[in-house]
């Protein structure tokens, strides 16, 4: 967002978007990236803590395998909407 001066790639910042969150239907929007790769923060601890309570018979080592994979596919998710916006794609055109 930085190096675009913008959230919007493709089109100037300001177009209609999504109702409550304002993304972009026209064009690419980084925010959503954004949103998704800040909220990993809280996501993933929380994540791990109710999996850890959440049936604690299990082993530690699935555990962590369980939380690894939500991990990876949390982080894709993350990217493929980076690499989304960075084509001039809207999320979801309206």
């Amino acid at each position: 967002m930085i190096f675009n001066q913008a959230h919007t790639v493709g089109l100037p910042d300001g177009d209609p978007g999504l109702p409550l969150v304002n993304w972009s239907r026209q064009a690419g929007d980084l925010r959503i990236a954004h949103m998704l790769g800040l909220h990993a923060f809280q996501i993933f601890p929380l994540f791990g803590y109710i999996l850890s309570r959440w049936k604690g018979d299990r082993p530690v080592s699935q555990q962590m395998a369980y939380l690894f994979g939500f991990v990876l596919t949390y982080t894709s998710v993350t990217v493929l909407t980076f690499w989304q916006a960075m084509s001039g794609r809207p999320l979801m055109a309206l």
